[in-house]
């Protein structure tokens, strides 16, 4: 995997997410293990969209997840290095991005859906903030494809900016 816990930051933070003491911490190893859970889900449909959608791309997803099954001695393509590390944080943004979609905040339960109520909070719609996750994951992908040493041009319509309203 390329994004860990640590990558989500800016925008993509997500609350109770770092903590200082995780042996006494049960919320937040639970939110940990939701986040991993959306991590081993989300990156690699992020990793196929960005490599093998352009038949013209230098790497496929493939050549990725085989190269991050190396050790970290063996690995020595400074071009791919440096794909994987500018992708950490558009990543991070795309798994926030569902993460907040998700609403992870209600729970099923046999009674039908719960909303955790804390004291003194009041409910807020999370649509600005996914569509500013998802609006800042396109800016940071445009760049990376801007850049002049990158050789994928991702070709398909889901690396487009979004609006609150859906238009």
């Amino acid at each position: 995997m390329i994004v860990t816990i640590s990558d989500f930051k800016n925008e993509a933070a997500i609350p109770g997410l770092i903590v200082e003491v995780l042996a006494t911490d049960y919320i937040g190893q639970s939110i940990r293990d939701n986040v991993q859970d959306f991590i081993d889900k989300y990156e690699p449909k992020f990793l196929k969209m960005f490599f093998d959608s352009n038949e013209e791309t230098a790497y496929t997803y493939a050549d990725i997840v085989t190269y991050l099954a190396l050790e970290e001695s063996e690995r020595n393509d400074d071009i791919l290095d440096s794909y994987i590390e500018s992708l950490k944080e558009p990543i991070s943004y795309y798994i926030a991005f569902y993460y907040f979609r998700n609403d992870i905040s209600s729970r099923s339960v046999s009674g039908g859906e719960t909303t955790s109520n804390s004291a003194n909070s009041k409910k807020s719609d999370a649509n600005n903030r996914i569509v500013l996750l998802w609006n800042q994951m396109v800016s940071l992908i445009t760049d990376i494809v801007n850049d002049e040493e990158w050789y994928i041009i991702p070709d398909v319509e889901i690396f487009k900016r979004i609006n609150p309203l859906n238009i």
